[in-house]
């Protein structure tokens, strides 16, 4: 068993690890390109779509999913795009191509799969919440994409020591405590998280909201992404009362973000029935 390593020499090990990562592909970094643009077309899409069969399959089985209404009826890419709109094809980029990674470079840990589920859950309670909340469609998605991917740091930190140590049987808890574990397994996951953001170029959005979101309110720094993400990780919790999630929050802010106790309580219960109908 190799000497336990310092928490300096675990953050380079962790630096490592994100260096290794691939980027995102090039026909992902092109169609975001084209997205930014509010005058693109269809036409100017469908081309680098085209070149990703893989891709234009998961696409049309979304457009296809409850969420969207269309239950079967979409059956080309064209009209996949025009079921989904254009803002959602861009996040749906980001989490497809990120997730095809995480399934590459991460797949021998052995809870990924837990991994999947407690985003999936995260992400939709973030939707709830802001939908709740009066939210623009736009912060919806935005919320939404935030819950799935706001955990991607602490893939990196769990590789990082089974790179060394043996391996994992699961990966740290969320929010858990130290105990008796190695002081290095509790870097920073959010920071580490953003770190990974950057290097996919995520919009600065998405990439500061998941690094800060164990500490969304840093005095009147008040970070929207990131707060939501964080009553999401709480919101899916069974039994846990609204009050105490709120608890520790000042209630003018909460007042002021229309996230009262009585708006959460109305996400929470849209992200259970939602949660329902996924089988």
């Amino acid at each position: 068993m190799p000497s336990p390593l310092t928490a300096e020499e675990f953050s380079v090990r962790v630096s490592e690890q994100i260096r290794s990562l691939p980027t995102l592909p090039t026909t992902a970094l092109k169609l975001r390109e084209t997205l930014a643009d509010p005058n693109c077309a269809l036409d100017d899409i469908l081309p680098n779509l085209a070149s990703d069969p893989g891709l234009c399959a998961d696409l049309i089985r979304l457009a296809n999913s409850p969420f969207y209404g269309q239950c079967g009826r979409v059956e080309t890419i064209g009209d996949a795009v025009l079921s989904l709109g254009m803002l959602n094809l861009s996040n749906f980029l980001l989490v497809a191509y990120s997730n095809k990674i995480v399934r590459s470079h991460f797949g021998r840990l052995k809870n990924l799969a837990g991994y999947f589920k407690h985003s999936s859950k995260v992400s939709g309670a973030a939707y709830s919440i802001a939908k709740a909340s009066g939210a623009s469609k736009k912060d919806q998605e935005v919320c939404k994409l935030g819950g799935l991917l706001h955990n991607i740091g602490r893939l990196v930190i769990a590789v990082a020591a089974e790179q060394w140590a043996a391996p994992l049987d699961n990966l740290p808890p969320e929010g858990g405590s130290a105990g008796s574990s190695p002081e290095y397994l509790w870097l920073d996951a959010c920071e580490v998280g953003m770190r990974v953001c950057r290097k996919w170029n995520f919009p600065k959005t998405l990439s500061e909201g998941i690094g800060r979101h164990h500490s969304p309110i840093r005095g009147d720094d008040v970070n929207y992404l990131a707060l939501i993400i964080y009553l999401s990780e709480f919101l899916i919790i069974d039994n846990l009362a609204i009050q105490v999630i709120t608890s520790d929050l000042p209630p003018d802010l909460m007042q002021r973000m229309n996230l009262t106790d009585e708006v959460l309580a109305r996400a929470r219960a849209s992200y259970l029935e939602g949660a329902q109908k996924v089988p």
